[in-house]
């Protein structure tokens, strides 16, 4: 099968790669019958190349390429172009090779391979599909052609190309289309971003990569005077760190010598500290901690100016610290403790002389 399959690459410059597309479109293009002299199907990285090439093909000399995106493989009616493309006899399809492999039924005369395939075995899947199967590549890139061979036993042929005979494109009316346009200007910054990542994110970092690439040369391609903003560098976004980071603490557990973490006198139980008893225990002396902990802060209220402590201690309070414990805490002292503390007051240094003191107040104010 693969013997009667012609395969074929082309190397040209990033600068000359959109020109040279459109001359081969336009060529399979009869303008006097106004249909397709052969069945093609282009194939591009991402959705978002195969929108901006359509729409150029269709302002820049009006040829009429059918579209096939992701979304119309599960949307309703999204599949009229293809079956149409299927029973027609010539014709022109862009796609990706995720959604070529996902219809087994194509067939085509030629398949040209603009972007750089992901991998070897897109290439011999998508081979099967057609006759001829060209490939576009950087000069740099042409070490994949000897991968190819090594791998999957391809041989591609180099096809001359004539670079004079292959018309430049307008670059500045192209370019004041795409600025006027803001729908225009948006597919072609998406177009420019994906043909990039598909060069960054490469498997194959050997043989495709950002190393000998100049951003103004490809921002030239897609209509553009002045590259757009482009990370070069891959970054990944916040939420994956977030969800990476929370699908580690499920699976890994704590160990039996980690730390114990304590927050208000709680402790963590382990997942693997199977007994109950053990658990048990474990509830039990932190609710006791927690219950000392809450007392030590509380102040037993007994009269207007004396404070009684859970440690034994007395002290004189102030109305607002009055206040404050009775709001606060709404502790009631049984009349047992009232005498107790009564008995211990008249023992504390000071306080004899504070009571004197009192009653010889009360005295002069009669």
């Amino acid at each position: 099968m693969m013997d009667s399959i012609c395969f074929g690459y082309a190397v040209c410059p990033v600068d000359q790669r959109v020109a040279l597309l459109t001359e081969l479109v336009s060529r399979y293009w009869d303008a006097k019958e106004k249909s397709w002299s052969k069945k093609v199907i282009i194939l591009f990285h991402h959705d978002n190349c195969t929108k901006f090439f359509v729409e150029l093909f269709s302002r820049l000399k009006g040829l009429p390429v059918m579209p096939l995106l992701k979304p119309q493989l599960t949307a309703k009616g999204g599949l009229d172009d293809y079956t149409f493309f299927c029973d027609a006899e010539t014709g022109m399809l862009a796609t990706t090779p995720q959604t070529a492999q996902c219809l087994p039924d194509l067939r085509a005369n030629i398949i040209i391979q603009y972007d750089p395939p992901s991998s070897v075995e897109i290439v011999t899947q998508l081979a099967t599909y057609c006759s001829t199967y060209l490939m576009f590549l950087r000069p740099t890139e042409v070490g994949f052609i000897g991968h190819l061979k090594d791998e999957a036993g391809l041989k591609f042929e180099e096809r001359f190309i004539p670079w004079d005979h292959v018309p430049k494109l307008p670059t500045i009316e192209l370019q004041n289309w795409y600025k006027t346009f803001h729908s225009m200007n948006l597919n072609s910054k998406a177009a420019y971003k994906a043909y990039l990542d598909s060069i960054r994110d490469h498997q194959l970092q050997e043989f495709f990569n950002m190393k000998d690439i100049l951003l103004k040369e490809v921002a030239e391609g897609f209509c553009f005077a002045i590259p757009p903003y482009y990370k070069l560098v891959k970054e990944t976004p916040r939420y994956e760190l977030q969800l990476k980071a929370k699908e580690l603490k499920k699976t890994q557990p704590l160990p039996f010598n980690a730390p114990v973490i304590k927050t208000s006198f709680k402790r963590i139980i382990r997942d693997h500290d199977s007994d109950l008893k053990a658990r048990k225990e474990l509830k039990r002396k932190a609710k006791k901690k927690t219950v000392i902990a809450s007392d030590k802060n509380k102040n037993w209220v007994l009269s207007e100016g004396v404070v009684y402590n859970p440690d034994g201690t007395v002290r004189l309070s102030r109305d607002s610290e009055m206040k404050y414990s009775l709001t606060k805490n709404k502790i009631r002292v049984s009349k047992d403790k009232m005498k107790a503390l009564k008995k211990q007051l008249d023992n504390v240094p000071g306080m004899k002389k504070k009571k004197q003191l009192l009653k010889k107040m009360k005295r002069n104010r009669r």
